[in-house]
């Protein structure tokens, strides 16, 4: 014989939940816009430190600025790929849609590669 309920926890019944489609939607956007911030956060880093060592080098601005942009893209797409090759579509959306948004932040306010973080180029 089971656990005896009470009258409170008879009249109480179930607590109303959202529907399984709606728990996996909000989890997924937010596991997607958790990695699109990681994704950014490791692209624009590793971007950066390439031109650090551009600047070492003495590229010119203007390559190091392209190079800059083709190294972050690059990052980013491999961290965007990996939703949709395990065919996590929405999650995948939501990482592209958060590093583009911020991506477009980014430049929008007037960020630039060498200038922003390291100056004038002394050479």
């Amino acid at each position: 014989m089971g656990p005896r309920r009470s009258a409170w926890s008879v009249r109480a019944g179930r607590v109303p939940r959202a529907p399984y489609a709606v728990r996996f939607s909000l989890r997924e956007i937010l596991v997607g816009a958790g990695l699109a911030i990681l994704s950014f956060m490791v692209a624009w880093g590793v971007a950066e430190f390439g031109v650090w060592v551009m600047t070492l080098w003495m590229i010119p601005e203007e390559t190091i600025v392209n190079y800059f942009y083709v190294v972050f893209a690059c990052i980013n797409a491999m961290f965007v790929a990996g939703p949709f090759s395990r065919r996590e579509v929405l999650r995948g959306i939501v990482v592209l849609a958060v590093v583009c948004i911020m991506t477009y932040a980014m430049i929008s306010q007037g960020f630039h590669p060498v200038r922003s973080l390291f100056g004038e180029l002394p050479y």
